[in-house]
């Protein structure tokens, strides 16, 4: 059996037309922004000693993921894509992609499906060769709930996003 390295990705397999989204996920708004802040708000509390360190050595999956994709949304709303037909196309995909790994992460745990039927389930809905998604399929297939995390951590913060709005009305501002 070959080595496989949980984590990396094929990316000469990525449509260029990604970039964009992708750029927004990982760097500017996403998970580079998410993890440094949870780590100075760490640093800077009142009695770090008696802060569990559960809270203090991990990065939880549904914060800085679901962070990385509610900035990612926030962006497309703010109309970022408004005068970039093939970025908003890279924004879509990377929705329809962030769907299926959702199913294939349900799949692989809770259904039992087998790493050549996430394979072809994700072949399928994505239209891709198994090479561009490799690396994502091993990480699911070790970390089970990662995919499902981001939705979750989304989902929290739309929420968070509705109260606000409904709290400060007229002065609320993206």
């Amino acid at each position: 059996m070959p080595t496989r390295h949980v984590g990396r990705t094929n990316y000469r397999h990525n449509v260029h037309l990604i970039v964009t989204a992708i750029t927004l996920l990982t760097l500017v708004a996403g998970c580079g922004k998410a993890t440094p802040t949870l780590r100075q708000a760490q640093d800077e509390a009142p009695a770090p000693s008696a802060t569990p360190a559960l809270a203090t050595d991990l990065i939880f999956n549904a914060y800085v993921e679901g962070w990385a994709v509610y900035a990612e949304r926030l962006v497309a709303e703010l109309g970022l894509y408004d005068d970039d037909p093939v970025g908003k196309l890279g924004y879509l995909q990377g929705q329809l992609y962030m769907a299926s790994r959702i199913v294939l992460d349900t799949g692989l745990h809770a259904l039992g499906w087998t790493p050549e039927h996430a394979a072809a389930f994700v072949q399928g809905a994505m239209g891709m060769s198994p090479g561009a998604f490799i690396g994502a399929m091993d990480r699911y297939t070790v970390w089970p709930g990662q995919a499902t995390g981001y939705t979750v951590g989304q989902l929290i913060m739309l929420d968070l996003r509705q109260t606000a709005m409904e709290r400060l009305g007229e002065q609320f501002d993206l």
